[in-house]
C-alpha cells in the first residue's frame, strides 16, 4: 500500500470514528440542564410554582397600556417538563411518542436549544436544536431555527422531520407532523412567523405578547392585555 493510499485510509478512519463519536455523545447541555433540576430543593414545588406565576401572570388584570414581563427560569422550565409536562398531556388526552423519553431547555443570550431523548431497542440518542425568536413591529413573532444537531453531530433538517413524522405514526398522535412542518418553517430564510395575540379563557380580552428576550438562565416575555 503506497503512503498516499495509507494516508487516506487513516484519515477516513480517523474521521468516521470522530463522527461516530459525536453521533454517540450527548450535548453537554444535556446533562448541565439535567445536573440544574436535580440541584432544584424540590423540583416538583417549583414547577408548580412556575405553572401557577405563568398563569397568574397571563390572567391576572393588566392596567391598559402597562406591560407585564413574565419570567420563565430555565431550570424552572425544566422541572416543569420533568414533572408536569406528563400531566397536562395526559389530561388533554394525548402523549408524546413512545420514543420520547425526556425533553430538557439550555439557553444563551438570544438562543434557546431544545433538546429530546430519544430509545429505540435499547439504544439512547438526544436530538437537540438552537432556535431564536423576535417580535415583529407588526405585532407578529418569528422563531428561527438556526441548527440541528444528533448527539453533537450537525445534521440536516430532512432527517429530523422524517424521524418525527416516523414517530407520529407508529403513536397515531399529530403531534410529530405538527413539530414537523414547524420545523421546516422554522429553518426557512424568514423563519416561522406568527400571530401572538388570542383571546384569554372565559374573558373578554385578548393578551398581546410584545417583547421576548432570550438570557443565559432565563426567558422574558413581555405582555399587555387589550
Amino acid at each position: 500500500m503506497g503512503l498516499g493510499v495509507f494516508s487516506v485510509v487513516v484519515l477516513v478512519v480517523v474521521v468516521g470514528g470522530v463522527g461516530w463519536w459525536l453521533l454517540r455523545s450527548e450535548p453537554a447541555a444535556w446533562a448541565e440542564a439535567g445536573e440544574e433540576v436535580d440541584e432544584l430543593p424540590d423540583a416538583a414545588e417549583i414547577a408548580a410554582r412556575l405553572e401557577a406565576s405563568i398563569q397568574a401572570g397571563i390572567t391576572r388584570p393588566i392596567t391598559p397600556g402597562t406591560t407585564r414581563t413574565l419570567e420563565i427560569p430555565i431550570d424552572a422550565a425544566n422541572a416543569w417538563l420533568e414533572t408536569r409536562l406528563g400531566l397536562w398531556l395526559a389530561a388533554m388526552e394525548r402523549e408524546l411518542p413512545g420514543q420520547v423519553s425526556a425533553m430538557r431547555f439550555a439557553a444563551r443570550p438570544g438562543v434557546v436549544t431544545g433538546m429530546v431523548l430519544l430509545e429505540h431497542e435499547g439504544h439512547q440518542q438526544v436530538i437537540s436544536a438552537d432556535a431564536t425568536a423576535r417580535v415583529n413591529p407588526d405585532g407578529t413573532m418569528t422563531a428561527e431555527l438556526l441548527a440541528l444537531r444528533l448527539g453533537r453531530f450537525p445534521i440536516p433538517l430532512s432527517f429530523v422531520v422524517d424521524r418525527l413524522e416516523d414517530m407520529s405514526q407508529q403513536a397515531g398522535s399529530r403531534v410529530g407532523y405538527q413539530a414537523g412542518a414547524y420545523l421546516r418553517d422554522g429553518a426557512e430564510a424568514n423563519g416561522h412567523t406568527f400571530p401572538v395575540v388570542g383571546p384569554l379563557p372565559n374573558d373578554t380580552r385578548d393578551l398581546r405578547i410584545t417583547g421576548f428576550t432570550i438570557e443565559s438562565d432565563r426567558v422574558l416575555v413581555d405582555v399587555v392585555h387589550e
